[in-house]
């Protein structure tokens, strides 16, 4: 006989997995290994808050060096699964499949730095 889980069971996974991903990832230990722009990137301030929007939310499912995790690999590979700079903001603001909306949590601004420091950095 097969199981049959509740539907409140699986809300109820679903909001542990995305508590799971969504550890704010701020400790010194994720700050310390996320990449740090250099070079003429280490004075852009864009590129120096999309690094903090990326360790405080996306670091816990993406992996403080973008190699994945819960969520997938973005390091090295974002470009080309998203050419388009507008799809991957939209995936960050809209959210897809187990990915979360973020419109409600980050500013449009917000999504720009943190998808510019995932494409330029990671």
């Amino acid at each position: 006989m097969r199981a049959r889980l509740r539907p409140v069971t699986v809300a109820t996974l679903i909001v542990i997995a995305i508590a799971a991903c969504g550890g704010d990832g701020s400790d010194d230990t994720s700050r310390d290994r996320a990449p740090t722009p250099t070079g003429a990137e280490a004075d852009d301030p864009v590129l120096v808050h999309g690094r903090d929007v990326f360790v405080t939310t996306c670091a816990g499912c993406h992996g403080t060096q973008g190699q994945g995790g819960n969520g997938p690999r973005l390091a090295g590979r974002v470009e080309r699964v998203y050419p388009e700079v507008g799809d991957q903001e939209r995936i960050v603001r809209d959210g897809r499949g187990s990915m979360p909306s973020f419109a409600g949590e980050l500013s449009d601004a917000d999504i720009e730095a943190v998808v510019r420091y995932e494409r330029e950095v990671l």
